[in-house]
């Protein structure tokens, strides 16, 4: 019996080593990876690394579009604690009255539990996490209102796809300059808000420096249909969100010309190489790509009828103004920010000498008024392009 005692008390010693073995190792892991891979069914949300939840955690998604509703609903369907901001006094009393966005999602109830306000100051009062989802011209502005009433321990993230215009700025640039925020990160990878509503399996990329707010957003955020995936390159998760939109632009271009899928494949491929390239050159790391941040993303973009940025390249190719095009987004309160990014992708490309001949062959078409075909049959005329596609 004494053996027996002995022996279970050994293999209990050895478990507990392995296990802080393994969440040593997973914590390393996040710490200098790029994006956490999470396999065999372990979760992000258990990692051994300081979590300030609590049973009372609140979070505060700021902005009543499609993202900003979709990721309200999530926190709420998880019975957790959440208010939606919007300046929009008639969605706050259909959000609060009815439990529905009908702007946006008319077809789809929302939780019963999540509020609505058109006043910041409740909004965030009592809150652990702020989820900003406004358009990229609007994000400074908000983020400046948001610092008068934000407590200091709050933890910021970012939900926006784009960079500033004029700036060219990412958005946690923004919310570190014009808060006190110690703790900011972003939200990233490929998710169509309808498919988070209609809780569909979904993956998205949570990326900051601090593995605790990472954690805190999991908490607040996940379901069994919406799983969080970690990653610390806050640099390249954010500028592979903003770039894609890009790529979306002109495999949307090509769809709406009918070149095929062979040449819309070709485009993917080549625009993957060209923003991973361009934010290398930056600083970002080049796996954040080859994820859910940047292949994962792109491809969505690339290729769904929901993707504005996409059908804005469709109308484009289709011979569509872009004023119209345009008028139309800002008609039901939405944005395609790859039409900002183009001329920031642009702009950083010559700042970094960096040659990129698809996004200037998109730039050419949205800024510069080239025919689409024209502007394809000169990309696909670029030996030096080609050759670097190839080396790949």
């Amino acid at each position: 019996m004494e053996y027996v005692i002995g022996l279970f008390g050994r293999v209990r010693r050895l478990l507990a080593a392995h296990r802080r073995h393994w969440n040593n190792a997973r914590t390393a892991r996040f710490q200098s990876r790029g994006e956490e891979v999470i396999e065999n069914a372990t979760r992000l949300s258990v990692m051994t690394v300081p979590v300030r939840l609590t049973m009372k955690a609140r979070a505060a998604v700021l902005g009543g579009g499609t993202m900003g509703t979709a990721l309200a609903n999530a926190v709420a369907s998880g019975h957790r604690d959440c208010v939606l901001w919007s300046r929009d006094a008639e969605l706050v009393r259909d959000i609060n009255g009815n439990h529905r966005n009908s702007r946006h999602f008319p077809d789809r109830p929302l939780a019963h539990s999540l509020r609505a306000t058109a006043t910041l100051e409740e909004a965030v009062a009592g809150t652990q996490l702020a989820i900003i989802a406004v358009r990229s011209d609007a994000f400074r502005g908000l983020v400046r209102e948001l610092s008068v009433f934000a407590p200091r321990k709050l933890v910021v993230f970012s939900a926006t796809k784009g960079l500033e215009p004029q700036t060219n700025k990412r958005m946690s640039e923004l919310i570190r300059e014009e808060t006190q925020a110690r703790e900011i990160g972003a939200i990233s990878g490929p998710n169509m808000t309808y498919d988070i509503v209609a809780c569909r399996p979904t993956g998205i990329v949570a990326v900051s420096q601090s593995s605790s707010a990472v954690v805190l957003l999991s908490n607040l955020i996940e379901l069994p249909t919406l799983r969080v995936f970690g990653s610390s390159d806050i640099l390249g998760v954010e500028l592979a969100g903003a770039l894609k939109n890009v790529v979306a632009l002109a495999v949307g271009l090509a769809a709406g010309l009918e070149l095929g899928d062979n040449f819309r494949s070709l485009l993917i491929a080549w625009g993957l190489a060209e923003i991973q390239k361009l934010a290398t050159s930056m600083g970002a790391r080049s796996d954040t790509f080859m994820g859910l941040a940047g292949i994962g993303d792109l491809f969505l973009t690339s290729t769904s009828p929901h993707s504005r940025n996409h059908m804005v390249g469709v109308e484009l190719g289709k011979g569509a103004r872009l004023v119209d095009l345009v008028d139309h987004l800002e008609k039901v309160n939405e944005t395609a920010e790859g039409i900002n990014t183009v001329q920031a992708c642009h702009q950083l490309a010559l700042k970094q000498g960096v040659n990129m001949p698809l996004a200037e062959c998109v730039y050419s078409v949205v800024f510069q008024g080239q025919e689409p075909r024209r502007a394809f049959e000169g990309l696909l005329s670029c030996a030096v392009a080609a050759g670097s596609l190839a080396a790949r």
